[in-house]
Formats: C-alpha cells, structure tokens, sequence
C-alpha cells in the first residue's frame, strides 16, 4: 500500500511540472498588475495587458455585447475621457464576431476605440470578475487602486478620481 502511495505522489509531482503557473487568488486593489495576463485583439493577436497600460492610468472595463449598462459605461467614459492621456481597455467576454457587430452597431463614433477578447475568463478570473460590467482601475504605476462590479453613479466618480 506504502508503495502504491508513492508511485502515486511520484505520478503526481510529474504531471504538475507541465502545468502553468496559475496565480494563487484574485488580484485586489493595492497589489500590482500582474506581468502574465494578456488579452487578444479581434483578429486573435495576444497582448500583454502591462504592455498596454503602461504608464498610464488605465480603467479596465469587463463587457458582453448584451449589457446594456455595460454599453453605458463604455460610452459615458470614451465621451468623458477619452481626450486625456489616459488608457481606455474595453474586454469582452463573448467572442470576436459579436463585438464586429456590436462595434458597428453601438460604436460608430468611436471607430478607432479598440476592444480585446478575454474569451477564456483568463484576465477577469484573475480579479475574482464574474459578471458584467465590472471594472478594475489601475494607477500609472501599474498597481490596482479598485475592483468593482456594476455601473453607477459611484463608478463614474471612481474612474474620474482616477484619471485626474
């Protein structure tokens, strides 16, 4: 039995040198943006999300093309901000052929606004996000200063202390 136990842990610590690295709970407000998460653009290009938000403020809104409250936010922060030096980052959790349509639908004004894919849940898992419209704001220094889900008037003035 001894010995079937450790063939056991054996079988077991070799698999686990295959398996990537995960982190080890959600992201919350103070700690950094972590260096591995990426995104994807609509034609399936990954990018690092540091990458993009790198020396800016950078608000991070979690969307599905039928959310209403989420096309709100979208729009009421790209109409507010969207002038500054400031990052936007729109991520959809549905997938690139409903974003094409969304885009011409809903985003006309705004065609050079891009939006990233997070299909796999990987970028929202990682802050404990599990609905939508959800948002995690992140100062120019790359460190998470809120995690939220929803959209409200709270919101807005959450994004706006963070891009002043």
């Amino acid at each position: 039995m001894r010995k079937l136990l450790l063939i056991m842990l054996a079988g077991l610590m070799v698999l686990s040198l295959g398996v990537a690295p995960v982190l080890a709970g959600p992201v919350l407000a103070g700690e950094m943006l972590p260096d591995t998460l990426s995104v994807k653009t609509l034609d399936g290009k990954e990018l690092m999300l540091k990458s993009i938000t790198q020396g800016k403020p950078s608000a991070l809104i979690f969307f599905n093309t039928s959310c209403r409250n989420c096309l709100n936010e979208i729009k009421w922060v790209l109409r507010k901000h969207k002038d500054q030096n400031n990052v936007l980052i729109s991520i959809d959790l549905a997938g690139a052929p409903a974003v094409k349509r969304y885009q011409k639908q809903y985003m006309r004004d705004y065609p050079d606004y891009p939006i990233y894919l997070d299909q796999e849940f990987n970028v929202a898992g990682a802050f404990g996000l599990s609905v939508t419209p959800a948002s995690v704001l992140v100062d120019k220094d790359g460190k998470v200063v809120k995690v939220f889900s929803g959209y409200d008037k709270s919101s807005e003035e959450e994004i706006n202390a963070l891009y002043k």
